[in-house]
């Protein structure tokens, strides 16, 4: 799978969580950091690969000391605690033909209406209404509905 480059806006196609075109063209390229893992739980199928491939839906949350994004998880104390953007398309985090993850670019959005059902996150995490709080902590412009 050829990754992204840094800094590329891609036009992405609306997807089953994405409610709505609004914001669609803001959506931006960002680097995972290569130990981002996809949630193993949360309002999705189990992923037997969580720590090779995340998926499109995955609530990211960006640390702080590096702006990189990973999944968001309110029980950490790295920045990644604040929800702050969804992934937008599938990535595979390893080095081509290797075993290695690496941080790798991907499309996210932080702008938009996302169908919170479908959305993928960690369980145990704040829940829907403090993600929604932490997206308006983070100045993303996401809107979850039922």
């Amino acid at each position: 799978m050829t990754q992204p480059h840094f800094g590329t806006v891609f036009q992405t196609k609306l997807r089953s969580f994405r409610l709505s075109n609004h914001g669609q063209e803001t959506d931006i390229t960002a680097i995972l950091v290569s130990t981002a893992q996809d949630a193993q739980a949360g309002n999705s199928i189990n992923n037997p690969n969580r720590a090779t491939i995340l998926r499109a839906g995955l609530v990211l949350g960006k640390i702080t000391a590096t702006g990189k994004y990973k999944e968001y998880n309110n029980a950490s104390g790295d920045g990644s605690e604040v929800a702050a953007a969804i992934l937008m398309q599938d990535v595979d985090m390893l080095i081509p033909g290797t075993a290695t993850p690496q941080d790798t670019g991907a499309v996210i959005a932080t702008i938009g209406e996302f169908d919170q059902n479908q959305l993928i996150y960690l369980t145990g995490s704040s829940g829907l209404t403090g993600m929604q709080a932490d997206f308006l902590a983070a100045g993303s412009h996401i809107v979850l509905r039922a």
